[in-house]
């Protein structure tokens, strides 16, 4: 399925769904007083689990090996903001 220039791309519900608690700790981890090195652990992760999100929405055909992709790629964030709570009760 080929997109010409111009056309609308439909995005399906659920990615608004997925990205909003992402796009969330990206903001509020901005005022919440840290390191940038810090911050850096909270909004690069999850900017680019926003990305995949939306490119295996685009991409991906099979709901099955959507759901498997978006899996995966949460599985390997997850590791992100657990290390940001601790630097931050480290401090």
């Amino acid at each position: 399925m080929s997109q010409r220039f111009g056309e609308p791309v439909e995005l399906p519900w659920w990615v608004i769904a997925l990205c909003g608690p992402l796009l969330l700790l990206c903001l509020v981890s901005l005022f919440i007083p840290a390191s940038p090195v810090i911050h850096l652990v909270a909004v690069i992760p999850s900017l680019a689990l926003a990305g995949v999100i939306v490119r295996v929405a685009l991409g991906v055909a099979s709901a099955n090996m959507q759901s498997v992709w978006i899996s995966l790629a949460f599985g390997v964030w997850a590791i992100f903001p657990v290390i940001y709570f601790v630097a931050l009760a480290s401090r």
